[in-house]
């Protein structure tokens, strides 16, 4: 122990000599663990963090694969409800599409990411929305009424986290659709690092 402080005063006092090296090392030290922190905290979110929804081990992602092209993950509607209807192996299978879109009301807009879903998409992860009804089957279906389900995020910010907000409209790439619900806090869609808000 004693050791230890003679080797502590030792490194203060040549520390004390040579300022300008001292504050170099430590501002060094202090830009190289905020840059881990902050490769951590995006790799951490990305890749590691379960996603918020219920049993997020058993979820599989579904692609197709042709010899011509390879992997695909992008389906036509028609070729989703047979494998929907038609699985076997699996409990549910739901859809989903991202893309950027345009948000408006009368006084606020932004663009956001928005997730073009299947009706049973909430249901399937187990994601109880807090306000709302959610989506139907007839919301799927094509000529339905655009709806969207709303992130709490965007709720707070474009609503003033008003519960009566359902029923409501918002446009969305200039398109009216009525609001059936408002996701719960922190679930941002099922990509991670990227937040869906309609």
């Amino acid at each position: 122990m004693d050791s230890l402080q003679q080797d502590l005063r030792y490194a203060l006092r040549a520390l004390r000599k040579t300022p300008v090296f001292t504050i170099a090392a430590t501002l060094t030290l202090a830009l190289g663990l905020g840059v881990n922190i902050s490769v951590f905290t995006v790799m951490n979110a990305a890749l590691l963090e379960t996603l918020p929804v219920r049993e997020p081990d058993r979820l599989v992602q579904v692609y197709s694969w042709s010899e011509q092209g390879g992997d695909h993950f992008d389906f036509s509607y028609p070729l989703y409800v047979d494998l929907r209807d038609g699985a076997r192996t699996l409990e549910g299978l739901a859809a989903y599409m991202s893309a950027n879109v345009g948000v408006s009301t009368r006084d606020r807009s932004d663009r956001v990411v928005a997730e073009f879903v299947s009706s049973n998409y909430f249901s399937m992860l187990g994601v109880d929305l807090p306000l709302g009804p959610g989506l139907t089957g007839r919301d799927e279906l094509r000529g339905g009424p655009a709806t969207v389900v709303i992130s709490d995020r965007l709720w707070r910010t474009f609503y003033d986290a008003d519960r009566a907000v359902t029923g409501g409209q918002i446009l969305v790439n200039g398109t009216p659709a009525s609001i059936v619900g408002v996701a719960p806090r922190g679930f941002e869609g099922i990509v991670r690092g990227q937040r869906a808000d309609v």
